[in-house]
């Protein structure tokens, strides 16, 4: 028997296996939170219609739920589930649902090449079960302390939230910056100073251009923020 109810839970494809005695509404509506809030861990699901729609008469005739599996996850923040019994009854229910984050979000317009912080941005409880939230939640940054360690590779418009690809880590040493450089041929070694050509992090390997003989080599970043070229 297959019968579509609206009901209300949540996104993700998933199918399990365990059993659960549906001797209490309350039981399995807790028991089918807990098995979709697993799936989207850092978020506050809500379904604000599963405690009513559990009780009608088709669903409280299952006695024991064998399988509870997400047929789709749909864009207006919709899902399709399927409950089979032990005695291999189905049946669906599609439910909306919520998923809610504490996210941090633009409080004004910052532009490219900027160093991020605390102070550009607000917390808001943003639902990652529709809209662009849903389609960008897997790119989304929500700890805010990553944020901090971070600058923008394209501008970022108030009231939006941060995507991975939005920005990058801010890097050690900068294009255009003057660093000590150590050139090292096996016993020698020789300081000098030269420019950085190029971004980069500690441990990346870097253009430079020496500061009296103009020579482009490549070095390695080194932790005080010289670069070590190894001739």
């Amino acid at each position: 028997m297959n019968r579509v109810l609206n009901l209300a839970a949540i996104a993700i494809s998933f199918c399990s296996t365990s059993s659960y005695a549906l001797d209490d509404a309350n039981l399995l509506s807790s028991r089918i939170h807990k098995i979709l809030s697993e799936k989207l861990p850092y978020a506050e699901i809500k379904l604000p219609n599963l405690e009513k729609l559990v009780k009608s008469p088709e669903i409280s005739s299952i006695n024991e739920l064998a399988n509870v599996r997400i047929i789709e996850d749909r864009a207006n923040g919709v899902v399709l589930l399927e409950l089979t019994s032990a005695e291999g009854t189905s049946i669906r229910i599609q439910t909306p649902y919520q998923a809610m984050v504490k996210t941090p979000v633009a409080i004004r317009r910052i532009y490219p090449n900027t160093r991020l912080k605390k102070e550009d941005f607000r917390i808001e409880n943003l639902n990652v079960a529709t809209g662009n939230a849903r389609d960008y939640r897997s790119a989304i940054i929500f700890d805010e302390s990553k944020l901090e360690q971070m600058e923008t590779k394209q501008s970022i418009l108030e009231g939006q939230f941060v995507v991975t690809n939005a920005v990058q880590k801010q890097p050690d040493v900068r294009k255009g910056e003057t660093v000590k450089l150590e050139l090292t041929s096996g016993d020698l070694s020789l300081t000098t100073a030269a420019t950085i050509l190029e971004n980069a992090s500690i441990g990346e390997r870097v253009h430079i251009l020496t500061t009296k003989s103009k020579k482009d080599l490549v070095g390695k970043v080194l932790e005080d923020h010289s670069v070590e070229v190894r001739l």
